[in-house]
Order: C-alpha cells, then sequence, then structure tokens
C-alpha cells in the first residue's frame, strides 16, 4: 500500500534523480483522482566493458482506474474504464500495476483490452479483493529507454563492434540485442544477435523490475545517458525464482543508492537464512573489474554474527548498509522455492 511521503511541491534531488512535480508525493489517491508522480531524470551509467543496469524511473500513468476481479483469472474489470482503455495505444505494450489493495504492488503485461476488461499475460492471486486501484504506464523498451535510433551507443553493419543490451531470460540465459545500420532501410534499428536483420526488435521490454546488462564497446560516457521519467511511490512486487535473478535497483535513494538493509529490511525479509552461506540466498554486487562482491544474511552462533555478511569475509562485520548504486542492478541467487518479495521506496519513512 501507498506510505505517506513529504508533500513536494517544487524541484527537489533525491539520490542524484532530478525531480519535480505539483502533486503530493505519495499520498493515497483516490482512483477516479488524476494524480501525477514526481517526474524528472536520471542517469544511466555508461562505462567500458560490463555493466549491469536498473531504471529507477517508470513510464508516466496512461490510466488509473478501479479494479475487481473478471471471469477468468488472468481478467481485470475496469469500472466505467471502457473508454479511457480504448485510447491506449498496445502497439507498444503496456502493464498494470496494482496500487490499492491487499495486494498493492503487483504487476503484469497487458495481453488484451476488449472493453473495460484488462487481460493480463499472469494468472492473478485470487485474494486481490474488491475495488482496488489500478494503474497502467507503458513498459520501457530499448527504443524509449535508448532512442528510436541509436542515441549515444555504438552502432556498426554487425554485431562484431557495436554496443549490446543484453535482456535476461527466466531460464537464466540471455538475448543480446544491437542497433544495426547496413544495405537497405529495412535493416536498419534494433535487432537481435543471430537473429533476422529485417526484424525490428525495438519495442523489446526493458522490465523496469528487472535489470540488464549493457556491453560497452567504446569509451566510457562520463555523463551516462539520460532517461526521463516518472518516479514510483508505490510499492512494487518482484517474483524470484529459483536460481538467478538480475533485479533492478528501481527505487531512487536518499543518499545516492539503497542498502541492503533498505531493500530486504534490517532482517532477512523474504530471504533464505542460514547460520553459513552454503543455504542462504546471496546478493551479488559488481565491481568494477567485472568480478562480484556476494552478501548474505547471517544467522550464527552469538549476536554479534547476525545480520548481512559478506561471503568469505568475516562474520562479525556488518555489512547492512552496502549500496546499491543509484542505476545499476543486482544478482539474486535464490536457494529457496520461488517466492514474490514486495520491496518498497526508500525515501517511504521521511
Amino acid at each position: 500500500m501507498k506510505s505517506s511521503k513529504k508533500s513536494l511541491l517544487t524541484a527537489a534531488v533525491v539520490g542524484g534523480l532530478l525531480i519535480s512535480s505539483t502533486s503530493v508525493f505519495g499520498q493515497n489517491c483516490p482512483a477516479n483522482a488524476a494524480c501525477t508522480d514526481p517526474v524528472g531524470f536520471t542517469t544511466i551509467p555508461v562505462t567500458n566493458g560490463i555493466g549491469l543496469i536498473g531504471l529507477n524511473l517508470v513510464p508516466a500513468v496512461e490510466f488509473q482506474g478501479v479494479g475487481n476481479g473478471g471471469t477468468n483469472p488472468e481478467d481485470i474489470d475496469v469500472t466505467n474504464g471502457a473508454a479511457a482503455l480504448a485510447g491506449l495505444d498496445l502497439s507498444v505494450p503496456h502493464y498494470v500495476e496494482v496500487t490499492g489493495g491487499p495486494n498493492a504492488g503487483l504487476n503484469s503485461t497487458i495481453a488484451a483490452i476488449n472493453g473495460g476488461t484488462i487481460t493480463l499475460e499472469d494468472v492473478l492471486p485470487g485474494d486481490l479483493g474488491a475495488d482496488y486501484t489500478v494503474v497502467v504506464r507503458r513498459h520501457w523498451t530499448l527504443a524509449t529507454v535508448f532512442g528510436a535510433t541509436e542515441g549515444d551507443l555504438i552502432i556498426a553493419p554487425g554485431t562484431v563492434n557495436a554496443d549490446r543490451i543484453w535482456v535476461f531470460n527466466s531460464n537464466g540465459t540471455f538475448t543480446k540485442y544491437f542497433y544495426q545500420t547496413s544495405f537497405t532501410a529495412n535493416e536498419v534499428g534494433w535487432r537481435e544477435v543471430d537473429g533476422s536483420l529485417t526484424d525490428s526488435k525495438a519495442n523489446t521490454i526493458l522490465y523496469y523490475t528487472d535489470g540488464f546488462v549493457l556491453q560497452r564497446r567504446g569509451d566510457t560516457i562520463a555523463e551516462g545517458l539520460k532517461l526521463l521519467g516518472a518516479v514510483n511511490v508505490d510499492a512494487t512486487t518482484v517474483a524470484v525464482l529459483t536460481g538467478l535473478n538480475l533485479i533492478g535497483n528501481f527505487y531512487p535513494a536518499p543518499d545516492g543508492g539503497a542498502t541492503l538493509a533498505e531493500l530486504f529490511g534490517a532482517t532477512e525479509g523474504e530471504l533464505t537464512i542460514t547460520p553459513g552461506t552454503v543455504n542462504a540466498d546471496r546478493i551479488w554486487l559488481i565491481k568494477p573489474d567485472g568480478t562480484f562482491d556476494k552478501y548474505f544474511y547471517q544467522t550464527s552462533f552469538t549476536a554479534n554474527e547476525v545480520g548481512w555478511r559478506l561471503v568469505g569475509g568475516s562474520l562479525t562485520v556488518n555489512q547492512a548498509d552496502v549500496q546499491v548504486a543509484l542505476g545499476t542492478s543486482f544478482v539474486l541467487q535464490r536457494i529457496g522455492l520461488d517466492v514474490s518479495i514486495p520491496f518498497v521506496p526508500t525515501f517511504a519513512a521521511q
């Protein structure tokens, strides 16, 4: 559910993110009201080599209404929403976010809209309740994040020298994309590495809850890449699967990056914890040399050994304040069963 946060009436800086709005920051917004999120820009870091990227802004809300369960478990019936929903351009992928009710934070891609009914790609839980608030936003895509053309990325007639975007798949593999300049007009644009040169991938979704990899072939861009969008002031639920998950640090933080304690709670939250590292979930944070520091939540033998610890490090050195930098993502190695983890904005208590 929404948390009460400070009123934001003028431009402000949150963790290096410039935001501005005339709305109330995080105020409970009636479903039939035209409330707006704080908006502005953030910076995507671009460094030579491999970078794990997270998008900490979302596209603007295009629809807001009251939802109820539909005929099928993947349906949401929106009260008096048919006319507004008909105006959405579904040639660009959109998603629904539940922002009110017992399951606030759930989000799913829209598969179809029929009148006032939104059909999602995912089956909804049975306890959503009635008259819960929903919003609809566009997904980020390759074209909207990096520009309809290549922006500041290195482009090439083939994949060898071009920058690449790696999108993480649920089976632990990556699909890789690049911006193609080629011999005929229908071969120019976003393409899949090893795919067809004429099959546009401009609408490939970059899920804001997920991270992605930017493989930079050229020099570091000191100023990074600017992304315009809105601050998501609501809780977000992320489906975490057994194995490796790439998760974006998708909330701006007051001090430049959410800490392990802020992301997962001062204790373990929904993670699997153990007296040692073997059976504990791990958080991997990439280092400048491309290797990772790995962290876990330790339950142990004495009080000063309990808490966030570095794998291979001292069991008495607290790592709760280690930050996940803005604009980056992290790997969550899930040892336990699939789980849904609710993430709450780190500015919620301010």
